[in-house]
């Protein structure tokens, strides 16, 4: 009987602290996405992608790996 009950603490507990760290990461999640938060990302994503773009582009107007 003991050891039933051992088992059900310890699940309740694992249950409980579970939820604590899930809303703890939830609360965080929440926090990062913003409207600002996810236009500023949203701008450095566009910039990395021409960025990126203009390095492949030679300057001759032909792409690196066109033979």
């Amino acid at each position: 009987m003991l050891l039933r009950l051992r088992w059900f603490a310890l699940g309740a507990l694992s249950v409980l602290s579970g939820g604590v760290f899930v809303l703890g990461k939830l609360r965080r999640a929440r926090e990062r996405l913003t409207a600002a938060n996810f236009r500023r990302a949203s701008g450095h994503a566009v910039a990395d992608a021409l960025g990126a773009a203009a390095r492949r582009v030679a300057p001759d107007g032909r792409e690196e790996g066109a033979g």
